[in-house]
């Protein structure tokens, strides 16, 4: 579209801009966009625009002379529409969700059994080599390797030696090497926790010859089970055998036996400070140990409660096999009684469950199983002339429940 401009008294009409000339100032950021303009009427020449088609496919419109800006989205956005999304951003989303699984993924390893921290975790139990980190006190993460679990060396202590009850110089080196292997390779966590424990016992102190209290409570005896057959053996034995720390197999101990459960803590706790004179406090005091979620449930059991297991005779041996040479019943590791009478056993922890070959002629019979007492079991004469001592101890209102147990 062409302009009119008024020289003086003569009328020149101006041509649109060259496409060449918008986009050279464009480039040079010219602050003066009129300068082409200025250029053509100091030149004084007339134009007169032809009517060929030709010629006006060199000259801009006055939508193309002064286009609007487009604004373009965020990145992440997608422009509003009124319409349908189009197949290009159905497309552009599903790159989306791709590229944000592709970050999810462990550097390239989609499996998670592949990525670096579940496979250090998984080479730490079963006793390899490993990389942990760790912070230092400046808050620096460092990476620290682990070595694999490693056999100590065995006891070479003159007291064990001549001890009747250690037996550590008489297991071989066979035999520690066939443990450790079994231990780290063949069991799970838990199996190791249960099997730490079923041969660390505890002994508490029988006399005491000294009246100054301890915190020690127990002492704790370590045996090695070599062909079936347990073997005391003293610390450093046992240690070195499984590559474990004494705070490992402390630990282990006191969370199979449930010194660190929180029933027992939180009634450990409560009992501290208050006096029972009788049985049925005991029940307050367990009640009121937890409150939240809610208080504990303590159920009275009587005499009527216990049944006589001992009638079921569906089954007269768990023995595992029936010839000489067959497995006895020393060798099951595991036993599990289903719903349905049928018993199995495992002879390593790391088999399958086999049924236990038995004869079961009666399993489909209705079961009845009678009690097992009838009335309260009498006490003996000793213990009941014990309790009459504690009534000098005990305040008056309790004295009646020590006169009512039966007793012979």
């Amino acid at each position: 579209m062409e302009r009119l401009v008024i020289q003086g008294s003569t009328m020149v009409v101006v041509p649109p801009v060259p496409e060449i000339d918008l986009l050279c100032s464009e480039t040079l950021d010219d602050p003066n966009p009129e300068s082409d303009f200025e250029s053509i009427l100091d030149s004084g020449d007339s134009y007169h625009p032809s009517s060929s088609s030709s010629d006006r496919d060199h000259y801009l419109s006055e939508e193309e002379l002064n286009p609007k800006r487009k604004r373009t989205p965020r990145k992440g956005k997608v422009p509003r529409q009124n319409h349908a999304p189009s197949q290009n951003y159905i497309d552009t989303q599903e790159t989306n969700n791709e590229t944000k699984k592709a970050k999810w993924a462990k550097r390239g390893m989609p499996e998670e059994k592949h990525w670096i921290r579940k496979s250090n975790r998984e080479f730490r139990r079963k006793g390899k080599a490993y990389e942990t980190k760790y912070k230092t006190k400046r808050g620096e993460t460092i990476m620290k390797h682990q070595p694999p679990r490693q056999q100590g060396p065995p006891c070479s202590s003159a007291f064990c030696r001549k001890s009747a009850y250690k037996s550590c110089a008489s297991i071989s080196s066979e035999d520690r090497k066939q443990l450790l292997t079994s231990f780290w390779e063949e069991m799970t966590w838990k199996q190791r926790k249960a099997c730490i424990s079923s041969l660390v016992f505890d002994r508490h102190q029988k006399i005491k010859t000294f009246t100054r209290e301890t915190r020690r409570k127990c002492t704790l005896v370590y045996y090695l089970r070599i062909k079936d057959e347990p073997r005391q053996v003293c610390k450093q034995m046992f240690l070195g055998t499984f590559g474990l720390k004494e705070w490992t197999v402390s630990s282990w101990k006191k969370d199979t036996h449930g010194w660190r459960q929180t029933v027992h803590s939180a009634i450990e706790r409560k009992l501290l400070n208050c006096q029972i004179y009788w049985p049925a406090e005991y029940i307050e005091v367990i009640t009121s140990a937890r409150t939240k979620p809610e208080p504990y449930h303590v159920k009275n059991l009587t005499f009527e409660f216990f049944l006589d297991f001992s009638k079921l005779s569906f089954c007269k041996t768990i023995r595992p096999g029936r010839r000489p040479g067959d497995p006895q019943v020393t060798d099951i590791r595991a036993l599990k009684y289903g719903t349905d009478g049928i018993i199995q056993y495992k002879l390593h922890h790391s088999d399958e469950w086999s049924p236990l070959p038995s004869r079961n002629s009666n399993r489909n019979a209705p079961v009845t199983i009678p009690k097992m007492y009838s009335q309260p079991i009498p006490i003996k004469k000793t213990k009941f002339e014990d309790l009459q001592q504690l009534k000098e101890v005990i305040p008056r209102e309790y004295h009646t429940f020590y006169d009512q147990p039966p007793h012979q």
